[in-house]
């Protein structure tokens, strides 16, 4: 079989010549200038890294990429109003957008391998040995009557221990009142007597 020059191969693929060899370039593929000769070898080993490059069908014995960057730039102008002369001020802006594409197969691969390692811990922590469900059955009752009688009763010595403390707070502000009642006419008598015995003089 003849080699082909790249300018021959570039018409029959239909792209650029120097396009062709930008291509070259980027898969590592030595070729010299428009007029080198290319072998069969060189095609196949630009095809697979097109291929590669762009997500086409996988080539057997390839590694494909596990993940993909994508970058992207977009340039634009923004006018904005200046001072009082009606100026106009146009600033450049440059947006840079980052993304990245994971392989679909290694997420669900990552997940399943979560849940099994989940499963595989929960089956190494021991389980309590199961009593008899009849065992359960009778003890029940005593375990909840306990905590049931101790509430009722709460319920039922709370009005008397609130009417209680109701009934000493309201006879400790009744004695407050009843001295200080005490207090203050013991002091209006000595007053009364003073004056008495000032005007007696």
């Amino acid at each position: 079989m003849t080699d082909v020059t790249v300018k021959q191969f570039a018409t029959v693929v239909g792209i650029p010549v120097d396009r062709l060899l930008e291509q070259f370039a980027e898969a590592g593929i030595a070729v010299v200038n428009a007029e080198a000769a290319i072998t069969e070898k060189q095609k196949v080993d630009l095809l697979a890294h097109l291929r590669r490059s762009h997500g086409g069908q996988p080539i057997p014995g390839v590694v494909e990429p596990k993940k993909i960057i994508l970058k992207r730039k977009t340039h634009s102008e923004i006018k904005m109003g200046g001072g009082a002369a009606g100026q106009v001020k146009t600033v450049s802006v440059e947006v840079r957008k980052k993304r990245t594409y994971v392989k679909r197969s290694l997420v669900d691969d990552e997940s399943s391998r979560r849940r099994e390692t989940v499963a595989q811990n929960e089956a190494l922590v021991p389980t309590a040995p199961e009593a008899p469900a009849s065992a359960v059955i009778a003890e029940a009752p005593r375990t909840i009557e306990k905590p049931i009688d101790d509430a009722l009763q709460e319920i039922r010595t709370a009005p008397k221990q609130q009417a209680a403390e109701d009934e000493a707070r309201r006879q400790a502000e009744e004695e407050a009142r009843r001295q200080a009642e005490e207090e203050a006419r013991r002091q209006a008598e000595d007053e009364a007597r003073r004056q008495a015995e000032e005007e007696a003089r």
